[in-house]
């Protein structure tokens, strides 16, 4: 009669846990849902803002010639520098050009790169995990450091698609080289 009894006993545990685990499955399977249901929505309001941040054919246009206008300002204060080279100081043509950090470059020409940042920023900060790590921080890191590849990338490639020599290509290769080698972002320093 005990044995009967414990084997009656341990059926009703057992069923009494099955339910408890299709529950708590049931209950997995909602909180997923809801979970995806979340994801779709956040990608879609997503979608939605990047592209409100697009601009014009025209005002690209300007953007663009923009951009030309503030390069070429760069490449009339590099002509002066080699003659200021001597001294162990910033040669006066490239130190009193007014120039444009990067960023502020890629920034201006292509609205995308500073909308995304703060979007992504204010959305960390939204999550409370900001807290643990200063977020906008190192998201202006991997701005600048896009920013400043990309350019880095554009020389070359500007001086390869123009059809220059190769003695052309490789000082702009080597100039590469040595700008990289010379970053600590880049390259270790033993």
């Amino acid at each position: 009669m005990k044995a009967a009894k414990k084997q009656s006993n341990l059926k009703i545990v057992s069923k009494s846990l099955d339910s408890t685990v299709e529950a708590q499955e049931a209950h997995v399977a909602e909180l997923r849902a809801a979970d995806q249901e979340k994801k779709d929505q956040v990608y879609q309001q997503w979608e939605k803002m990047e592209k409100s941040w697009r601009i014009t054919p025209e005002q690209v246009r300007r953007k663009v010639y923009a951009l030309r206008r503030e390069l070429e300002a760069y490449q009339r204060a590099f002509e002066g520098a080699p003659f200021d080279l001597a001294g162990d100081y910033m040669p006066g043509s490239m130190d009193f050009t007014p120039a444009k950090f990067l960023i502020e470059l890629a920034e201006e020409l292509n609205p995308v790169v500073a909308k995304n940042f703060e979007a992504i920023n204010d959305f960390v900060e939204g999550t409370g995990i900001a807290e643990f790590l200063d977020f906008n921080s190192k998201l202006l890191n991997l701005k600048s450091y896009a920013a400043d590849t990309g350019f880095k990338i554009g020389l070359l490639a500007g001086v390869i698609f123009s059809g220059c020599s190769d003695k052309t290509i490789d000082r702009f290769e080597r100039g590469l080289f040595v700008a990289l080698q010379c970053d600590p972002n880049v390259t270790k320093r033993d």
